[in-house]
């Protein structure tokens, strides 16, 4: 049996012994790797750049078969097609190819076969493209998940409905086996949902989470996002539920207003997973929840405002029909002894219309009330703050009437008046 495996140089010497030294050179300094095998796959003769790719030594790689280096689900799923380089067809593929130390390399294969049988193959490595490509690809993802939570969440200004499509875009975007959404109450951590429900149901009822508790209120309290490979070996995760529910690793994600936490996105992987190699992403994610949620806070804070506004306007209206039509005459004076108000019966007990009782002043309707007495009057009035007393009051048409005065002295937005019935 001929042993393939000989030096490296002399496997290339020996290939090439028959050719033209021109061609040996160009073999031997080509800036990519080059390989000659033969129909089977078996490596007859490797270049320098080959070594390098691959780790292995000039030794090693002499009888080797081509297979040998390429992933095995890769060559499941695209055998070399023998067939192609059979009828001279140049044959590219990418693939990826297991180093000697275990790490995996993206090249692109171009291979044909040579007139005398043998295999010519030019390998290129093409790991930094793919991962421009894959990490372009993942970008181009994460753009249209995140284009795809805002529509969502800023579909609506309800509180409820942004937290359910908060859970569901977030489950979608980031593919996590759980998700959990949090709001902010004071010390407390209410749930507002998990998804997806049959996941959530692992949990069973989950117990109420404080700010400063487990990873999820120390994230809140640090006002900062926190990840764990492994729930199991770290400290921070307490909540036993986790654990038995079979989840491995963890992402909290504070929702921040300003400075103000005002909830936390939990992401739940049953599998070991690291979260943090997609924090920007992710707490991009979480921050456009925020915003959704911080601007429908605003919203419900404003609508409770103008509900509250509105019963109180309506109230002093009613307020103000009562007093308007109510069986007595009402007055309100200012200090210089001015009607300020007057309701519906004082203007028919009077003679007068509202408008004209507004522009006079009590001592216009009381003739035992002169006006150089009205300071006097009203100085008795601040000490005593209530009084009862008999006086008259003159009609339009002249006829003077008794009456019955029940005053008040009020100080309503910083004015002083008295309120007569």
């Amino acid at each position: 049996m001929v042993d393939h495996r000989n030096s490296q140089s002399q496997n290339v010497a020996d290939y090439f012994s028959h050719v033209d030294d021109m061609y040996r050179f160009f073999f031997e300094e080509a800036m990519d790797s080059m390989f000659i095998a033969d129909s089977r796959g078996q490596l007859l003769a490797c270049n320098a750049r080959v070594i390098e790719l691959t780790g292995y030594s000039g030794e090693e790689l002499a009888g080797m078969n081509i297979s040998e280096l390429i992933l095995p689900e890769d060559l499941v799923r695209d055998p070399i097609p023998l067939d192609k380089l059979a009828l001279g067809d140049l044959v590219i593929k990418q693939r990826r190819i297991r180093r000697k130390d275990g790490n995996l390399v993206w090249v692109e294969n171009r291979v044909k076969m040579l007139p005398e049988g043998n295999i010519l193959g030019i390998t290129i490595d093409i790991t930094d493209r793919k991962l421009a490509e894959t990490t372009s690809n993942q970008r181009g993802r994460e753009l249209a998940a995140l284009h795809a939570l805002g529509l969502a969440v800023s579909a609506s200004l309800s509180l409820a409905h942004i937290s359910a499509a908060a859970l569901q875009g977030v489950l979608e975007a980031t593919q996590a086996d759980l998700v959990f959404l949090f709001l902010r109450e004071g010390e407390r951590l209410v749930l507002q949902g998990i998804l997806p429900p049959e996941e959530g149901r692992r949990l069973g009822t989950v117990p109420e989470h404080r700010v400063g508790e487990c990873v999820c209120g120390l994230a809140v309290k640090a006002s900062k996002p926190l990840y764990s490979q492994d729930i199991h070996v770290d400290a921070r995760c307490t909540w036993e539920e986790c654990k038995l529910a079979g989840i491995r690793s963890f992402a909290a994600l504070p929702l921040k207003s300003g400075e103000e936490v005002i909830g936390i996105i939990g992401l739940a992987s049953l599998q070991q997973r690291d979260f943090s190699t997609q924090a920007d992403f992710l707490e991009t994610l979480a921050r456009q929840v925020a915003l959704a949620m911080a601007n429908a806070r605003l919203y419900e804070a404003v609508q409770r405002e103008l509900v509250e506004r509105k019963q109180t306007e309506d109230r002093l209206l009613l307020t103000q029909f009562a007093v308007d039509h109510a069986a007595e005459a009402v007055y309100w004076m200012t200090a210089e002894g001015r009607f300020f108000y007057v309701n519906e019966v004082a203007c028919q007990s009077l003679g007068y219309t509202r408008d004209e009782l507004l522009t006079m002043g009590v001592y216009d309707i009381d003739p035992e009330l002169p006006e150089d007495a009205w300071p006097l009057y009203w100085e008795e009035a601040r000490k005593t703050q209530r009084r009862e007393l008999e006086s008259v009051h003159q009609r339009r048409d002249g006829r003077i009437f008794p009456v019955e005065i029940k005053a008040s002295h009020l100080v309503f937005g910083g004015q002083e008046y008295n309120v007569a019935f």
